[in-house]
């Protein structure tokens, strides 16, 4: 059986070629580094309509999908994978699906991501959403996403606002390699104030990769020449510094990183515009696109907490 979503395919766009998952094994034996650039301005606690955590214990009204089956998604259709959980034959798939609804990783050499119909029926439910925090929202799906991927290392910086407009960069939240547990913990601490030096804070990304931000200096995470080096911004509003986050973009994924190593060490940008505000959504999604084009990745448009996680997990490593 297989059902298309196609209002979820038109929440981004690929600006560049899919790159594999960590988990066909040509990444070597060096999981890819992921560094979260979450916008922490203050616009980041204005309230919107979104949906709750998924609680695995309620069962939600059926959008399509049988409550215990199994679903495996191919671009924006789910394919019938298994008629229970039971069926599934990885234990670790099993346990992730029971708990979480959801599960990302190999089986037998096969990439697959998989999702309990109650899991869908939730992601799709037009009843079921509440007035929530923007950075609520985001903490819990940075939270969820660091915790279900293990086939990635993650880390978290957010914005440093020294003054007005047109002054930061970023601050450390948690370096890339820190322990799933400890992210949720550094994350959930995130205050939103100030402004949205996104060029700034991008152009600290590339510092941080190359082994020079912080006092003390933050090591690169950079571990190999095949490993993949990327960092996923979600904001929600339009750059307000001085310097222009297309073009730090632009540098991250033509700069090599890393002299540790032969090659180019270039980092891999996506972007997220999530639930921007109406006055100036246009010409920020449109920086986003750019930036995002220019540094070879993904960008994708998320007006709620459903389009997010979408988002998030549709990005490859």
């Amino acid at each position: 059986m297989r059902i298309s979503r196609p209002g979820l395919a038109a929440i981004f766009v690929v600006l560049a070629a899919p790159l594999a998952s960590a988990g066909t094994g040509i990444f070597g034996n060096d999981k890819p580094n992921v560094l979260i650039l979450l916008d922490s301005s203050g616009s980041m606690v204005d309230y919107i309509s979104a949906l709750p955590a998924y609680n695995p214990a309620t069962t939600y009204a059926s959008q399509g999908y049988v409550t215990a089956a199994v679903y495996r998604r191919s671009g924006s259709e789910y394919f019938l994978y298994a008629n229970a959980v039971a069926d599934v034959s990885l234990a670790a798939a099993r346990t992730s699906l029971t708990t979480y609804g959801i599960w990302f990783g190999d089986i037998n050499g096969v990439p697959l991501q998989l999702f309990t119909g109650n899991y869908l029926n939730y992601q799709f439910c037009t009843v079921c959403k509440t007035q929530q925090q923007k950075m609520t929202i985001a903490k819990r799906l940075i939270n969820r996403m660091v915790g279900l991927i293990t086939d990635a290392r993650f880390g978290v910086v957010k914005f440093y606002n020294s003054g007005g407009s047109g002054s930061g960069g970023a601050s450390m939240v948690a370096p890339i390699g820190t322990a799933a547990g400890d992210i949720v913990t550094a994350v959930n601490g995130i205050s939103a104030t100030g402004y949205t030096p996104l060029g700034e804070a991008l152009r600290d990304v590339g510092t941080y990769y190359k082994g020079q931000f912080g006092s003390p200096v933050y090591s690169s995470p950079i571990q190999s020449a095949c490993q993949l080096n990327s960092t996923i911004i979600i904001s929600d509003g339009m750059q307000n510094g001085t310097v222009d986050v297309r073009t730090q973009a632009t540098y991250r994924f033509t700069q090599d990183h890393s002299t540790a190593y032969s090659g180019v060490q270039n980092v891999v940008v996506h972007t997220i515009g999530f639930s921007m505000d109406p006055a100036e959504r246009l010409q920020a999604l449109a920086v986003l696109q750019t930036a995002a084009g220019n540094g070879g990745g993904s960008f994708f448009a998320a007006d709620d907490s459903a389009q997010l996680e979408q988002a998030l997990f549709a990005l490859p490593p």
